[in-house]
Order: C-alpha cells, then sequence, then structure tokens
C-alpha cells in the first residue's frame, strides 16, 4: 500500500485509505493498520462490501467527487463500489455478459457516476508498480509524517538512513512519532529506486 501512497503524494492527490472485508477479519487485525495510518494524518475508513458496514460514511466522503478506486488485485474494489450504490452492480452485471467475462473480474478502468458530480473510476488490479519516476531524494516528502522532523535534520541531504540518530531528525522519532513499520517501508522503496538506477 505504501507503493500506491507515495505515486499519490508525488501527485499531490487527495488520499483516503479504504479497508475492506473486515467482516472476515476476526482477530481485528485491521484496527492495526487502522491505527497506524490514522496516526500517520490518512483519511482511513473499515468497510465491509459483503456486510454493508461503512458504505454511507465512505459516500460522503467521496461526494461531489471523482475518485479512483486503485489497489491489487482481490481486495473487493469493484464489490465496495456496488456497496456504495447497488445500481451499478446490476449496470457491471449487463455489461459482463455482453462481453462475456465475469463481473467480478475489472479488466479496463470505468468511470461510474454514482450520483450527479460524484464519479468513481473502477480500475483493474495492480501487480506491481513502477518507481522510477520518484527521485531518491523526494521520497522522504511524500511520508507525511516525516516532515514535521525535517527540519529537525543537522545535515543538508539527510535521507535518514545511514545518518547517526544524533544528527537525524527522522531516526529520532522513529517507534515514538514515527511507526517503525512505516520507517522501514520508506528504506524498502529508498533502496528499491536506487538499485532500479543502477541496472
Amino acid at each position: 500500500m505504501d507503493r500506491f501512497i507515495v505515486l499519490a503524494e508525488q501527485q499531490n492527490l487527495e488520499i483516503i485509505i479504504c479497508i475492506n472485508k473486515i467482516d472476515i477479519d476476526t482477530s481485528e487485525k485491521y484496527k492495526e493498520i487502522y491505527d497506524l495510518y490514522k496516526s500517520a494524518g490518512f483519511d482511513i475508513f473499515a468497510v465491509s462490501a459483503e456486510e454493508n458496514i461503512g458504505s454511507d460514511e465512505l459516500f460522503a466522503r467521496l461526494r461531489g467527487k471523482v475518485s479512483v478506486l486503485a489497489g491489487p488485485s482481490g481486495v473487493g474494489k469493484s464489490s465496495i463500489i456496488n456497496m456504495i450504490d447497488p445500481k451499478i452492480a446490476a449496470k457491471v452485471g449487463e455489461i459482463s455478459k455482453k462481453i462475456e467475462r465475469g463481473k467480478h473480474t475489472t479488466r479496463q478502468s470505468e468511470l461510474l457516476e454514482l450520483e450527479k458530480g460524484t464519479f468513481l473510476v473502477d480500475s483493474p488490479g495492480f501487480t506491481s508498480l513502477d518507481m522510477s519516476g520518484i527521485e531518491p531524494d523526494q521520497l522522504q516528502y511524500y511520508f507525511r509524517e516525516f516532515n514535521k522532523y525535517l527540519p529537525d535534520c543537522r545535515f543538508t541531504g539527510c535521507m535518514h538512513i545511514n545518518e547517526d540518530e544524533k544528527y537525524c531528525g527522522i531516526k529520532s522519532q522513529v517507534g515514538k512519532n514515527i511507526s517503525e513499520s512505516r520507517y522501514h517501508r520508506y528504506i524498502d522503496i529508498y533502496n528499491e529506486i536506487i538499485d532500479e538506477r543502477k541496472r
């Protein structure tokens, strides 16, 4: 998910995180994810398309906007749309019959009008994301919880990886105001970008 977020942050898009299928999460692990991203400053919704949990709140947040549902295959993006507006489910089902494909498989992006002025784009699931357009030294700005502490870095060009914690505003906050998991994802994505540029 963090790769999606980085790409959206780079384009200065408004980000809403939606956790689906909470009805099958009997151990309520989703609450850890919810708290993690909420504390990082994101709008986040926990829903169940199957049980119609959270649809009104999510729709209220999307009203009056053009929104794109993006995520890996199988997370239930189309089901979320159908939960928000059951009329869409009927339309998608009819189209699926005409082109002889399963209605649960999105193969192309479709712009769907939920009401006047409110649109959703149902997009195919992604198996990989191209991070090559991200400059390594810009990545830090796409982790929004870093922003408050960037001025505390003593040295220009600090990448918050190999620097001494005493001189790095970001590393000094890991485990306090910056979650360890998000910080480690930052390092992973940073290294991925660097490795890609070496090829």
